[in-house]
């Protein structure tokens, strides 16, 4: 008797985990669609082309690389920074590219090496999420319920994940040069030194 009812209250816990996740996952989506119907009306106000990563390499060996990013919003205003140093001898910038209102949008996401273990490296959204708010789309030029789209797609993005990624890797450069990381409407990144 007691292994049946411990039966039941397994079928009942895992029926009650199935239905939050399915609860959640379904809020997460609503709002995703919500965000890209606004993006799609607000289309005409948003930039085509931002730069929302500048890397300073600091030092360079056959086993380290250090450097100090910049992040910006779209108005090209200093948002955040960082220095680090990662094992091996390049630079990946990982992105997450995200469909909607007939464009792409860019999420840089994490800056690692070839060397780094897989998923590992450094985790870039902390540095440009400002309350929830994907800071690198910050611009004079939107409104409130652009603002709050972004937001959306962002909550979908950190909760899920995406199904298209881009790998930049930065293999020829120079100590004491910036490298910026320009992205585009059509999805094009493409990283060059200033």
């Amino acid at each position: 008797m007691n292994y049946r009812r411990f039966l039941f209250l397994a079928a009942i816990s895992f029926l009650s985990v199935v239905g939050v996740a399915l609860i959640v996952s379904g809020y997460f989506l609503i709002r995703k669609q919500i965000a890209v119907h606004v993006l799609e009306k607000n289309a005409e106000t948003l930039k085509t082309e931002y730069s929302p990563l500048r890397v300073l390499i600091l030092s360079r060996s056959d086993q380290a690389v250090s450097a100090r990013c910049f992040f910006y919003d779209a108005d090209g205003r200093e948002i955040a920074s960082f220095e680090r140093s990662w094992n091996g001898w390049e630079l990946d910038v990982e992105s997450i590219l995200v469909p909607s209102a007939g464009r792409i949008f860019v999420f840089p996401s994490r800056i690692s090496t070839g060397q780094s273990a897989p998923r590992g490296g450094t985790d870039l959204f902390g540095y440009y999420d400002t309350k929830g708010f994907p800071a690198i789309f910050a611009s004079t030029s939107l409104n409130p319920s652009t603002y709050s789209a972004f937001s959306g797609l962002f909550a979908f993005i950190k909760a899920f994940g995406g199904t298209k990624r881009d790998l930049k890797r930065l293999r020829d450069f120079e100590v004491g040069a910036v490298y910026e990381f320009t992205a585009y409407s059509d999805g094009r990144i493409v990283f060059t030194r200033e």
